[in-house]
């Protein structure tokens, strides 16, 4: 199997530590799916700062291949984070940085990589709604990340494209959040699926 994410890197850069972690959505799916001993890739845009270096670092010493990502100069996505009685508290981002200042464009041989894989991974944080029509007609399953702040607008613009859709419902009780999945089953299709996941 091989697995693609596309969209958004960055670095949480932990205050109280003075340290700093690769991290966004997309890129995590592709360094998890390698640690799993699957064959990953991901596809995003870097900027030319240390942070994007130190990214760009651990993905090839992990040998996760970062052939077809884009480079543009200034900030790469960033976030400032502490801890509070264990949980990660953010304290402020730029936003994704270059990632959301110079969205992807798929070329003609971009669309014929991304149609070697056998699966799609992309979020709310990536910056790639605007893609998900060109990459739906590539037939490959795609995965989309609503996380925990969506909101119903964002939905409905991008479930319909998404043969898996993960939300993130803590602040839902059990049955609201079931309720939530079974009626945006609905506007996927029967043949779609779904999963919750609780933090």
């Amino acid at each position: 199997m091989k697995v693609l994410g596309i969209g958004d890197n960055v670095v949480d850069k932990y205050v109280h530590l003075r340290m700093m972690y690769p991290g966004g959505n997309a890129l995590n799916f592709s360094v998890f799916a390698k640690k799993a001993g699957v064959d990953a890739a991901f596809i995003g845009v870097f900027g030319d700062d240390n942070e994007a270096q130190h990214v760009e670092h651990i993905l090839r010493e992990l040998e996760i291949d970062i052939s077809r990502c884009r480079y543009h100069s200034g900030e790469n996505g960033c976030a400032r984070v502490t801890l509070e009685d264990g949980d990660r508290v953010f304290l402020g981002s730029n936003e994704g940085g270059v990632t959301r200042l110079h969205p992807l464009k798929l070329s003609e041989d971009d669309k014929a990589y991304v149609g070697g894989f056998d699966l799609i991974h992309t979020g709310l944080y990536s910056h790639t709604g605007h893609l998900l029509p060109e990459l739906e007609t590539l037939g490959i399953p795609l995965s989309f990340d609503f996380s925990d702040d969506f909101v119903d607008e964002q939905v409905e613009r991008y479930i319909a494209y998404a043969d898996f859709a993960f939300f993130s419902c803590s602040h839902m009780t059990d049955e609201e959040t079931q309720n939530y999945i079974r009626s945006n089953r609905k506007k996927r299709g029967a043949n779609s699926g779904s999963h919750t996941r609780r933090r």
